[in-house]
């Protein structure tokens, strides 16, 4: 049957068929599946035999980027190349006025020879690291990495040749324009700015900037913390402070930055998305968005995938199956509902399985077994338990070294047959994935592993693994 889509989304549909019929038109079908890569290249191929007065239809009168921090490569050379008909506008933030590219440590830093921007007067034509610290800003020089590459990159686009073949009409809007002011210098926060901003070393800023007061300038303020459970808990209140304090500051102004937001999320989520406080009458809610997480922690299917090809090195612990079976796809696949997992996880605690699929895997590991003891405590050994119980029912005694695990019974047995098809998946992957093999049979490998563990009942899930397939493609082609 057909459900007819949302008002708002009426939009997906139309712009598909439109990028079908523009791939079909274009001869561009064969490429989709081998990746960016040769879409790029086909492109870029493709309007560079265009003619200057062959203006490519729908084009704008103006293009403007505004507001990144960073772009690749192969999207600044399609604006490159788009600019020979229609203007580009690039907005780019640059911390320093000065010329700092070589300022950030990177032993494989090859030295830039176009750059818009001048030495600051003073600075020696090369600096080495004993140097960088009497002519630079230490800041700047430590997390600046990301923001010299991109700045080089755009140097690269706005070389006399480039500028050349690019833009051969627009010689008179040939230009780069350079908009630095002072942040002031009232607070500590602002002399900091105006420092990177100069490009100043921290010898010459002691001797120009006074001593500050704590009491009166809380521009900058440090936090001691145990942990970052405790890192996020001191920011909600400190935020609740500022929030109280000034009237006029709203959560949209706030910006939060972290080395690691993977390693932070889970704790963004606990303290800012507590039950209690997650109301927006209630004083102490503030509305937030967790951005820039690492694919595998917003979709847990990749994790999965990432945890089964891992399995030649993995110990297969209760903790890795349990994440497994928190997957959908994976639940759905071998017929196993989400009310069944308290169960199998009770099963598992009872049977007192550890790690390990069998003694054969323990030993791939390299890690110092006790023949006598290999097979205690591994998935197969903890099965066995339950299939005995299963089968004969509660025993004291043993059966050939086995004790039967009395807790299997009644309809709740049923779920032993899927576990058993979960253990056996493994067991076949996992030796599957041991042997040394050609990138085809890899490729054909991982087609495997997608459809013995997957299924695409979801359609978060079937894009997620059509993106996997896709990706493997470009891969066996590269």
């Amino acid at each position: 049957s057909q459900i007819a889509l949302a008002e708002e989304q009426l939009w997906q549909p139309a712009l598909w068929r439109a990028l079908l019929h523009g791939v079909s038109r274009t001869g561009l079908a064969a490429l989709v599946n081998s990746g960016r890569a040769a879409v790029h290249a086909q492109f870029m191929c493709a309007i560079s035999d265009l003619p200057d007065n062959q203006q490519p239809a729908c084009l704008p009168r103006r293009i403007v980027v505004f507001g990144i921090s960073a772009l690749p490569r192969q999207s600044l050379e399609v604006l490159a190349a788009l600019s020979r008909w229609t203007q580009v506008l690039m907005c780019i933030h640059n911390p320093c006025e000065h010329f700092w590219a070589d300022i950030v440590p990177d032993k494989d830093l090859l030295r830039a020879s176009q750059s818009r921007q001048k030495r600051r007067l003073g600075v020696p034509p090369e600096l080495n690291e004993e140097l960088i610290m009497s002519h630079a800003h230490p800041l700047l020089a430590a997390w600046g990495k990301q923001g010299r590459d991109f700045i080089g990159l755009l140097d690269e686009h706005d070389s006399d040749a480039s500028r050349t073949a690019y833009l051969p009409q627009f010689t008179a809007i040939q230009q780069r324009i350079d908009l630095f002011s002072s942040p002031g210098q009232a607070t500590m926060l602002q002399q900091l700015q105006d420092d990177i901003l100069d490009l100043r070393p921290v010898t010459e800023s002691l001797n120009r900037w006074p001593d500050f007061d704590p009491e009166h300038d809380q521009s900058i303020r440090f936090h001691s913390a145990h942990s970052p459970q405790r890192e996020v808990e001191i920011l909600h209140d400190q935020l609740l402070d500022a929030l109280n304090t000034d009237v006029s500051l709203r959560p949209r102004d706030i910006m939060v930055m972290v080395p690691d937001i993977n390693q932070y999320a889970p704790h963004i989520q606990v303290v800012f998305g507590l039950p209690n406080v997650n109301d927006e009458h209630d004083k102490r809610y503030i509305p937030y968005n967790v951005a820039d997480q690492n694919q595998q922690q917003i979709n847990p299917l990749l994790n999965a995938v990432d945890l089964l090809l891992n399995l030649p090195n993995s110990r297969v612990t209760v903790s890795n199956l349990l994440d497994l079976l928190d997957v959908p796809a994976i639940r759905n696949r071998f017929d196993l509902p989400e009310t069944a997992l308290p169960i199998v996880r009770a099963w598992i605690q009872g049977a007192n399985i550890r790690w390990g699929l069998h003694t054969e895997h323990r030993k791939s590991l390299g890690l110092p077994v006790d023949d006598s003891e290999a097979a205690h405590n591994t998935w197969l050994f903890g099965l066995r338990r339950m299939l005995l119980a299963y089968a004969v029912g509660a025993q004291k005694e043993t059966w050939q070294g086995i004790q039967a695990y009395d807790e299997i019974g009644g309809l709740d047995a049923a779920l032993l047959g899927p576990l058993l098809n979960v253990f056996d998946t493994l067991d076949t992957t996992w030796r599957s994935l041991s042997k040394p093999a050609t990138v085809n049979i890899w490729c054909q490998r991982l087609n495997q592993l997608l459809d013995q563990f997957f299924v695409d009942d979801d359609d978060g899930d079937a894009y997620t693994l059509q993106q996997l397939k896709m990706a493997r493609e470009a891969w066996q082609v590269a």
